[in-house]
Parts: C-alpha cells; sequence; structure tokens
C-alpha cells in the first residue's frame, strides 16, 4: 500500500476549489493514517501526517489545507501551497478525489 508520509514540493494552489471523494472511493479512519480504497483497480492509499491533515481540509478548499498545513506543523505557507497542490494533483490523477459540485468550496 503506497504512503504519502512527506508530501512533494511542488506547485501552485487555487484557493477556492474545494474536493471531495470521488464517488466509489472508500475512506477509512485508522486513527493515524486514512485508507482510501479505489474498488474498480484494487488499489489502496495510505494518508498520514500532513496528507492526513491536508485531506481533512479539502472539501474547504485548497486555501483551507495550505492553512492547516501552516498551523498544524508550523511550515512556510509556500512550502505548504506547493505540497497542497501536488497533493491534489496526485488524487486527481490518482482519480481520488474530484471537485465539489459547484467548483467552489462550501460557504
Amino acid at each position: 500500500m503506497p504512503r504519502t508520509d512527506e508530501l512533494p514540493e511542488r506547485g501552485r494552489v487555487g484557493a477556492s476549489t474545494g474536493y471531495v471523494p470521488h464517488p466509489g472511493i472508500i475512506v477509512t479512519d485508522l486513527g493515524d493514517e486514512l485508507v482510501l480504497f479505489d474498488p474498480t483497480n484494487g488499489e489502496m492509499y495510505a494518508l498520514q501526517g500532513p496528507g492526513r491533515v491536508a485531506w481533512s481540509a479539502l472539501g474547504e478548499g485548497e486555501a483551507a489545507a495550505v492553512d492547516a498545513l501552516v498551523t498544524r506543523f508550523e511550515v512556510e505557507r509556500e512550502q505548504a501551497a506547493a505540497d497542497v497542490a501536488a497533493l491534489v494533483r496526485d488524487l486527481l490523477q490518482a482519480g481520488l478525489i474530484v471537485e465539489r459540485p459547484g467548483g467552489d468550496a462550501r460557504p
């Protein structure tokens, strides 16, 4: 099962786009990590640490995920933004998330 303990350093962030799990993705909270299971291909993914914190805030938008990382891990905002952008890119590419219907974060 791939692990995302550290997020890659790259990318830019769009402030208001919220994301939700792709329909059919099974998300299981195991305390220290989230396990994402895609039953269409049998792939499992694990999010720990920064990835787990960012995932929890992505429904509110990428800016909220950046804020969560800055607050929780005391990292520079620019680094957190790059990390969130990379995570979103990876999650979209894996088919694990989709933009929230309407494209914007929750009011």
